[in-house]
């Protein structure tokens, strides 16, 4: 990775973190907090000044922010405050009626909300927004086989509410080629009909039995390996880079399934790239079945209406497609290291953005998409009822509002050591999970 890609990896959870804290800062101002101090990025302080009381630095490590309350530094993510205050004192943090401590607690979630809605107008406004409004099906696709018309809007697919189009990924991401695909449709006189469409194999060929993505010039990423393949043995992996079959560039799709074809019954040595280390694999062509395609096409406007529709119910889709993935991974369906992230990951998935060979528009797009995700990602994280973040105290002052008083300090500690000892635990395992993707362990 190039010092560029990190650098532009911290900047982006550092504007997330930094607008995040300002959500709470802000709050606090205007409602009359005593704020002792708030801080750019982390570590040594190399630049500070003071004003209205309330001290302001920029530190050395260019990640994150702070903010500390005056009275309860510790309930926001600040530091132990210097200032002696009166125990009464109506500015400091626990003295402050429970409504405004909850909002000022609140705001940063809510920011980073903001934040994703705001990234997700601008990005769609420049790509275009796709909305579950199908398109003519395809001659030749199983969906002109039923009763789908221009303009029909998709409801449900398989059974998942259809806002986005990364619900309709998600719903398809289990899914497999041989089994029906289930949907409603509101057609154009409001009525909703129910198609269940049966799958059809299209034909029968020699295959490698692998699809891939492009992520750079002549690189392809594979995503899905059909567990047939290598007449049922298979050696090609997910995330391998596929570079070329017996040297025919991979992008040749057309020779290579000539190629494929004639070596029925033998072997075809691929070129790939694994774990940053170039090898060729041996792979027997497979008789497999390909399905017809369902052309199921959504439809993409940069009307204003839509780009906003789809800005407000994206952040949604994302919470959802987040609690589809931790649950698939606590059945064990995928792996941890495919489904977690930590600060390390995230900088080298940006990263790998600023680095790959595209267009510049497209690789500001990228970002553009990564930073509305991890807007998403920060503000449902602090909402989680643990400590220390922001959903946790949220609980706390709840509970103290319903019984109309404090509770016991001891308890806060307890409450405090537990999530103390949950999040290092995490932290311990994004960690190894980052490393792991890194050096290939």
């Amino acid at each position: 990775m190039t010092l560029l890609s990190i650098l532009t990896g911290l900047i982006l959870i550092s504007i997330i973190m930094i607008l995040h804290e300002l959500g709470h800062y802000l709050t606090g101002r205007l409602l009359k907090f005593k704020i002792e101090q708030f801080s750019l990025f982390m570590g040594p302080v190399i630049f500070e000044w003071q004003r209205n009381n309330t001290r302001y630095n920029i530190k050395a490590l260019p990640i994150g922010a702070s903010v500390s309350f005056a009275g309860e530094a510790e309930a926001l993510e600040g530091q132990s405050g210097e200032h002696s205050y009166a125990a009464d004192d109506p500015g400091l943090f626990h003295n402050r009626p429970r409504w405004a401590r909850a909002l000022v607690i609140a705001m940063g979630p809510i920011v980073n909300f903001i934040t994703a809605f705001l990234v997700f107008i601008v990005l769609f406004s420049w790509t275009g927004a796709v909305k579950p409004e199908l398109r003519t099906p395809p001659a030749d696709s199983l969906a002109a086989q039923y009763e789908i018309e221009d303009g029909d809007r998709l409801l449900t697919l398989n059974g998942e509410r259809i806002r986005t189009d990364l619900d309709y990924s998600m719903a398809l991401f289990s899914h497999s080629d041989n089994q029906d695909l289930i949907l409603e449709v509101k057609k154009a006189d409001g009525s909703v009909e129910r198609i269940v469409m049966a799958p059809e194999i299209a034909e029968t060929r020699w295959m490698i039995g692998i699809s891939a993505r492009e992520i750079a010039a002549d690189q392809y990423e594979i995503v899905t390996v059909d567990p047939k393949s290598n007449q049922g043995s298979p050696v090609l992996q997910e995330k391998d880079r596929v570079l070329s079959v017996e040297g025919i560039p991979y992008g040749d799709s057309e020779s290579i399934r000539e190629l494929v074809a004639d070596r029925a019954g033998s072997t075809v040595a691929v070129e790939i790239i694994r774990n940053g280390e170039p090898m060729t694999i041996e792979t027997k062509p497979t008789k497999l079945d390909l399905y017809r395609d369902p052309g199921l096409i959504l439809t993409l406007t940069k009307d204003f209406g839509s780009v906003l529709s789809q800005a407000t119910v994206y952040p949604w889709s994302i919470i959802k497609a987040t609690g589809k993935g931790l649950s698939m991974l606590f059945k064990g369906e995928v792996g941890v290291k495919e489904s977690v992230a930590g600060p390390i990951g995230i900088v080298t998935m940006v990263g790998d953005v600023v680095k790959q060979k595209q267009p510049l528009s497209e690789k500001i797009q990228q970002l553009l998409m990564y930073l509305g995700l991890l807007s998403v990602a920060v503000g449902v994280t602090n909402l989680l009822p643990i400590p220390p973040f922001d959903g946790n105290h949220l609980v706390v002052l709840g509970i103290e509002g319903a019984f109309r008083k404090d509770l016991p300090h001891k308890v806060k500690n307890a409450i405090s050591y537990f999530g103390v000892f949950i999040v290092l635990a995490l932290m311990v395992l994004v960690l190894f999970v980052d490393l792991g993707r890194i050096f290939g362990f």
